[in-house]
């Protein structure tokens, strides 16, 4: 049973689209105990022969991912892929498997259709290299999907789609 999901912020600016997303289902969904972590741009830039010895920010990230039953990941698009913050912070956890058959939602949040397929086709690449279970896939839209800056929800047919995509987690 799913008892708490832990939503990473794949977007180098903590304060942007995806962390006011991630903020959003926190709020309102309230059916799930959410916790997030908005800041992979503190990771250090990982480096294998670093693995032995984990600085302190790797080892609190990768035990939030460890003790989480589910994860959420929000992105944008940068470049057509994912954020280099987002790809730093999955390669931390490489040699460690925190990954390793986790229920998980992946979602690309940006600003209108077609952008973040390229974006969601590097992170499934990346999650089945981490042998993670891939519960499904979610692109959304920011001209579909609003956001207020009290974290209100706007755009029915998204967040039906939002809600039922976080159920599967539950």
């Amino acid at each position: 049973m799913i008892k708490n999901i832990l939503c990473i912020n794949g977007s180098s600016r903590p304060d942007q689209h995806n962390a006011r997303l991630i903020q959003a289902m926190i709020e309102q969904f309230t059916f799930v105990n959410m916790t997030s972590y908005l800041n992979l741009e503190e990771l250090p830039l990982y480096r294998a022969d670093y693995c032995a010895q984990r600085p302190a920010v790797v080892s609190s990230f990768s035990s939030a991912v460890s003790s989480a039953d589910a994860i959420v990941i929000c992105t944008p698009e940068y470049i057509h892929g994912i954020p280099a913050v987002l790809k730093n912070a999955l390669e931390w956890l490489t040699d460690s498997g925190e990954l390793y058959n986790k229920p998980c939602l992946l979602i690309s949040y940006t600003p209108h259709a077609p952008r973040g397929k390229h974006a969601m086709s590097s992170l499934r690449q990346s999650m089945i290299a981490l042998h993670a279970q891939i519960i499904t896939e979610l692109s959304l839209y920011q001209n579909e999907l609003l956001i207020t800056a009290d974290h209100t929800m706007s755009g029915n047919e998204s967040i039906e789609l939002l809600t039922a995509a976080t159920e599967l987690l539950s």
